[in-house]
């Protein structure tokens, strides 16, 4: 088992990190400028398996994660 946590504000900056794991866990997605570039690449050209929590809007009540619907198999609104 390998844990890894690494904070940044941009994740795409931080992908050589990402390379080893298997899983990517992202929490407080909404902050994140290049989450869905990023979500995008990692799933389906690097075949990373995503895990992305967060609030569905940041706060100038933009929509970050239901961009990110219809992309993943498994997607949970609470």
């Amino acid at each position: 088992m390998f844990h890894l946590i690494w904070t940044s504000c941009v994740l795409s900056q931080s992908f050589d990190v990402f390379v080893q794991l298997e899983v990517i866990g992202i929490d407080e997605a909404q902050f994140f400028e290049d989450l869905f570039e990023f979500c995008q690449s990692a799933a389906d050209v690097d075949r990373k398996t995503l895990i992305v929590a967060g609030l569905d809007g940041d706060f100038l009540r933009q929509d970050k994660l239901l961009h990110l619907s219809p992309s993943p198999t498994l997607f949970f609104l609470p």
